[in-house]
């Protein structure tokens, strides 16, 4: 693919560099989810951390990073992983039924999911084979509120556009970063409110009085 260069490059006045996430980076960017993400991200703080579970979601984005639409963002001076952007190739067939999943937080988080991309149905809604799911981002709190993440996004989606996707599409838990993908045109397609979700049992996945009117997840895209 000759679009990388959309992404990469030094930003910040040379502070940060952005670039592809390589194979010798799987072990640095899953290290970066489970310290960061999986311990940050709402519908996780909810769950709890357990090592099974960053172990099983950091499977799953190994899986991810094949697809080769990743991409990373380094301290210059210290070559830390400080940011990551974690893009997949999404079509019917995607799945990830070959991984084992065995904590409840794996599988409630799953579930989220699948329930949405049902509500969703995006492949029928757009008339896609195929569309760029933005499966997370995350930045390390040192780094964050510089802007860091709104630039993995506005690089991204250049990087996208070139390789010819026509949407992009994340299930978006974070009040915050709902606010801040709607300010780069990104479209709420539907939400499902935590109060409703059920776990492969019956049983509601969350205790309703740990719930705000905030723990929710949309679909929302953009259109390229």
């Amino acid at each position: 693919m000759p679009n990388y260069g959309l992404v990469e490059g030094y930003w910040a006045d040379g502070k940060y560099k952005f670039r592809k996430v390589e194979p010798d980076d799987w072990n640095a960017v899953v290290e970066h989810v489970k310290t960061h993400f999986l311990h940050d991200e709402p519908t996780s703080k909810l769950l709890g951390y357990s090592d099974e579970y960053g172990n099983e979601i950091g499977e799953i984005v190994k899986k991810m990073l094949v697809d080769d639409l990743s991409f990373l963002v380094e301290e210059t001076d210290t070559k830390k992983v400080v940011a990551v952007r974690i893009t997949y190739r999404h079509t019917p067939l995607t799945n990830f039924d070959d991984i084992p999943i065995n904590s409840h937080q794996s599988k409630v988080l799953l579930r989220v999911v699948e329930v949405t991309e049902r509500m969703a149905a995006l492949f029928e809604r757009f008339d896609l084979d195929e569309y760029a799911e933005f499966f997370m981002a995350s930045c390390a709190p040192d780094h964050r509120r510089q802007g860091i993440t709104s630039e993995m996004y506005a690089r991204n989606m250049k990087f996208l556009a070139a390789e010819g996707f026509k949407l992009a599409k994340s299930v978006f838990t974070s009040p915050y970063t709902r606010a801040a993908v709607a300010k780069l045109g990104f479209k709420e397609v539907c939400r499902l409110d935590y109060h409703d979700l059920y776990d492969e049992t019956g049983k509601l996945a969350f205790d309703p009085e740990e719930l705000t009117s905030e723990h929710y997840a949309a679909i929302m895209v953009k259109e390229i």
